[in-house]
């Protein structure tokens, strides 16, 4: 259900939006505000326009020229225009990168460089726009506020854990990259080549936006003349950056609601706002459509003149660029967890999802172009093959018995590939800087582990000094920045068991064993338990730093002890009772699991279908998951599905037991049994992280292909 709003929020916003205005307005006053334009300011505003979507395709070429291609001017506008078409057409990052590769790959801009090319505009884009919004807005409304106690706890919470996330991976991940000596550091200095086309993006992007909001105030300035020249331009500010937002089609909807509202405080009608924002809307699409036609008109240079586009300087390495600068940023954003409210209800969305889309493409585009890496797994690629066959099975059952169901189709069906895409993104950094790679991804995710935990310490320290925070922010369970003790504690789990890659620090140990106890989950509790005896065993947790962070843990429970007592945090639940599951949860487990082995009984080799349990919960008015990843497994897939995960399971013990590199093995080892230990009792299957350190630990570097079994 949430992955459907997600798809399609964008046309919805735009139709919710565009509905509200009609219902709202009278569609005459609109339409007599649209005629009352003359040919002479809509040719202006086209003009300007026109200059601004030139000025976009110059800073393509520009950007492509300082990574080592040469584009001609009609390459970089032909590109510029097709691809903001497809990616209105489509998923606008996305279907943009799509049509510039293809357009452009003659040119010698391959995929890698057409998603660096298109992220570093992107990042400008929202860089200078939000900029110039805050400006604006300062400048019509005299400040800009945060309301604390209408969320604004929340963001500032987000903002602070994710700063600790970032803070955290460098510190114990990728910083180390950039003040080590340059003759030392991996593929490139990132920071150089990155930011010197960064700023080259922000400054193109200044004048692109400078043009849009000399179109509005030209367009305002046709129809309610004598309105201050610096409350139009910075009323389009906060109405450029409104519309940029990734929640509507193109802008549509959203932008004329939000001229409404803010040219409204400067005297603008609303129906003349709407015209307003209308003519911006309707000018953007016509340039763009010249501007591609042109392109398209324009004579190609022959063979004879046109310049070899092998670059003829030493350019950006992109393709290695990526390769670790996508899965470290992934690494960092996978332990957030962002609860957007919609008109459905509360919608989950992770930032590092796109991220681990363009870094599964990266990945492909890396094995076409070097050859598949040499994998820890023997047959890996049919095991994938069969479970991947197993759920879209399931699924066909399910469609086939009780039909299409969001739950089914987008957050197990696509659900699994996204799961793919994360090991993809691990497997990429692997295949591209090896065993070293591998051992930065994981020590950047362990980092941000334990930064979204700190802050999560601190705020609990704070509570206990008296600085109640409850009413605004619950403070237990711990849930870091996920949303979900249980999702925290599995990211907590998974950062314990790359102890053997990252070494047992006491003072990491310590904080993680904090921040398991606190999330109050006994199935994290258990499985860090589990993990800790059997790394002991094999000597990655020695007794000297086991006990020396039991001891600074200890302190850190004695200090928070030492504070005044916790309040409540909870509504009427108690700060200590949160910590340990309410009758209700343990009830409403029991029901899962009941539910689930009666569904097996009655479907016992294929299962009932992808959704089933789901579909018949939610037509009982309570939706509710199967809490037991095996059972799950067993009710939906049958034996047939469940027997393809388990192959695979005891294909990856079995060939890390023999592999030579030890401690890689040893991480997946101890990661599979945390993962088991938890699945028991919750569903654990679709967590992003388990799959990402996955895909880094499975390339290996003994240099064997796929073999029999």
């Amino acid at each position: 259900m949430y992955r459907a709003v997600s798809v399609f929020l964008p046309i919805v916003c735009s139709l919710l939006a565009l509905a509200a205005l009609l219902w709202w307005l009278d569609p005459k006053t609109i339409a007599d505000a649209l005629l009352g334009f003359s040919w002479q300011p809509l040719t202006a505003v086209g003009l300007v326009l026109f200059v601004g979507a030139a000025l976009a395709g110059l800073r393509l070429r520009s950007l492509a020229h300082r990574m080592g291609h040469d584009l001609t001017f009609r390459d970089a506008m032909q590109a510029m225009a097709l691809g903001q078409i497809g990616g209105t057409l489509s998923i606008q990052f996305f279907g943009q990168v799509a049509v510039r590769t293809a357009l452009l790959r003659s040119r010698g801009v391959q995929l890698p460089e057409n998603i660096a090319l298109a992220s570093l505009e992107k990042l400008a884009s929202f860089a200078v726009a939000f900029a110039l919004a805050l400006g604006g807005a300062a400048w019509l409304f005299g400040e800009v506020a945060l309301q604390l106690d209408q969320g604004g706890f929340r963001f500032l919470h987000l903002v602070l854990g994710s700063l600790a996330a970032a803070a955290g991976g460098a510190l114990l991940g990728w910083g180390h990259l950039f003040w080590r000596p340059a003759h030392q550091r991996p593929a490139n200095d990132l920071t150089r080549d990155l930011t010197r086309p960064l700023l080259a993006s922000v400054a193109y992007t200044v004048g692109i936006q400078l043009c849009t909001a000399a179109g509005y105030i030209v367009a305002a300035m046709a129809l309610v003349p004598g309105i201050p020249v610096g409350n139009l331009a910075a009323a389009s500010f906060v109405i450029m950056f409104a519309a940029s937002l990734p929640i509507s089609l193109s802008g549509w909807g959203v932008r004329e609601l939000s001229a409404v509202f803010v040219l409204k405080a400067i005297g603008v009608p609303p129906g003349t706002a709407v015209a307003i924002a209308v003519s911006i809307g309707m000018l953007s699409l016509l340039v763009i459509a010249a501007i591609a036609a042109l392109s398209l008109a324009l004579p190609k240079r022959s063979a004879a003149t046109a310049p070899a586009f092998s670059p003829r300087r030493e350019g950006l390495d992109m393709a290695t660029a990526l390769a670790w600068l996508v899965p470290l940023l992934v690494a960092t954003l996978i332990v957030i967890q962002v609860q957007a409210p919609t008109p459905s209800g509360v919608l989950n969305v992770n930032p590092a999802d796109p991220l681990a889309v363009i870094g599964a493409a990266l990945f492909v585009h890396a094995v076409i172009k070097n050859g598949t890496p040499a994998w820890r797994v023997s047959w890996l690629s049919w095991h994938v093959a069969t479970m991947t066959a197993a759920i879209v099975l399931s699924f066909l059952i399910g469609a086939l018995s009780f039909g299409l169901t969001d739950w089914a189709v987008f957050n197990r069906l696509l659900g699994w590939f996204v799961l793919l895409a994360y090991a993809s993104t691990g497997a990429l950094i692997a295949q591209a800087a090896g065993a070293n790679g591998a051992r930065i991804c994981l020590n950047t995710f362990v980092g941000a582990v334990l930064g979204a935990a700190a802050i999560g310490l601190m705020m609990i320290a704070g509570q206990n000094a008296g600085h109640n925070l409850s009413p605004h922010l619950p403070v237990l369970p711990l849930e870091g920045l996920s949303g979900n003790r249980n999702g925290f504690a599995f990211l907590l789990v998974m950062a314990l068991a790359c102890t053997p890659v990252i070494g047992a620090n006491p003072v990491v140990l310590a904080l993680l064993g904090l921040g398991i106890w606190f999330a109050g989950s006994f199935a994290g509790l258990g499985a860090a338990v589990l993990v800790v005896l059997a790394g002991a065993l094999q000597g990655y947790f020695p007794a000297l730093a086991l006990i020396k962070a039991a001891v600074l843990a200890s302190a850190a429970m004695l200090l928070f002890a030492a504070a005044p007592t916790l309040t409540a945090t909870t509504g009427d639940e108690a700060t200590l009772s949160a910590l340990v599951y309410s009758d209700f949860s343990m009830a409403e487990r029991l029901k899962s699991l009941s539910g689930g082995l009666k569904l097996f009984l009655q479907h016992p080799f294929f299962g009932a279908g992808l959704g089933a349990y789901m579909e018949t919960q939610t037509q009982l008015g309570t939706p509710l998951v199967i809490h037991s990843t095996p059972l799950w497994l067993l009710a939906e897939m049958g034996l047939a599905g469940f027997a393809a995960f388990a192959w695979f399971g005891w294909k990856l013990v079995r060939d890390s037991l023999a592999c030579k590199d030890r401690r890689e093995a040893a991480v997946l080892l101890l990661a599979i049994l945390g993962f088991c230990a938890m699945s028991a009792v919750h569903d654990m299957m679709y967590q992003r992280s388990i799959w990402l350190l996955a895909g880094a630990l499975l390339v290996t570097s003994a240099g064997r292909r796929d073999s029999p079994p």
